[in-house]
């Protein structure tokens, strides 16, 4: 059953990705290409909260704590809009990609021991969707856009300080967002744009990639295929929801 719904999201992909480049072949004589890059909040709640009762535990045992997160990172990608439905709607295929993002736990025992954990998140997604957007030459032109696809999530959890043991794991998650900004057309192949938008992106459940023994011990702390997990020992969910804040180009 595993090894089918393995091989199932494997084709899933492979005929999305086949879709996205067919299909840009297909118009390419009128497919606008946009590049783009920003700035994304990223939710998190769960990974949070984990570490951060952790370093409440070190604390209670009169040892200290260092807790370093961030609120989001940087995001860029690229649209494809292969096929005008009306001068204003457009059909889009959206690739993006989020860099790793650190989580980072740093703890003193009451006996001057250092620890550390750190957990590294990052993003990829495709997108298909529609835009609306007036072209109105020399302008201030509104615009707006959906997304729904798929997004691939992955992570690092890294042990110590020196040497550093990673552990990854992986998973998958719906992807959708949504946005609306404005467009400055400066010619008839060229504009340039600002949006501002939200995506809602969860992985429920990543897992595992490799097997890893943490405290040396010659036992394997970390299995392939086993869950993720947080507080109470319940797999966590990494929450990659948020604002975005994007700007770009396009060009025919």
């Amino acid at each position: 059953m595993k090894m089918n719904l393995h091989f199932s999201k494997r084709i899933l992909v492979k005929s999305f990705l086949l879709l996205f480049f067919y299909l840009g072949n297909i118009f390419a004589e009128e497919a606008g290409f946009s590049p783009w890059c920003g700035y994304s909040t990223v939710k998190m709640w769960e990974l949070r909260d984990f570490l951060s009762n952790l370093a409440k535990e070190k604390e209670s045992a009169g040892g200290k704590s260092e807790l370093t997160e961030l609120p989001g990172g940087i995001i860029f990608g690229l649209d494809i809009c292969p096929y005008a439905i009306s001068p204003s709607v457009r059909s889009v295929f959206r690739a993006g990609y989020s860099p790793p993002l650190s989580f980072k736990l740093h703890t003193t025992s009451l006996l001057g021991e250092e620890e550390q954990r750190e957990v590294q998140t990052a993003l990829t997604f495709l997108g298909l969707g529609g835009e609306y957007s007036l072209r109105n030459k020399g302008k201030m032109n509104f615009q707006g856009a959906l997304f729904l696809g798929a997004g691939w999530g992955t992570t690092k959890e890294i042990f110590g300080i020196s040497p550093k043991i990673q552990v990854p794991a992986k998973g998958l998650g719906v992807y959708f967002e949504i946005c609306g900004g404005i467009r400055s057309v400066l010619s008839e192949d060229f504009s340039f744009w600002v949006n501002l938008g939200y995506r809602v992106m969860k992985i429920a459940k990543m897992k595992y990639t490799v097997d890893a023994d943490i405290d040396g011990d010659e036992k394997y702390d970390r299995e392939k295929g086993d869950f993720f997990l947080g507080t109470e020992d319940e797999p966590l969910e990494f929450d990659f929801g948020g604002l975005t804040i994007t700007t770009g180009i396009e060009f025919k």
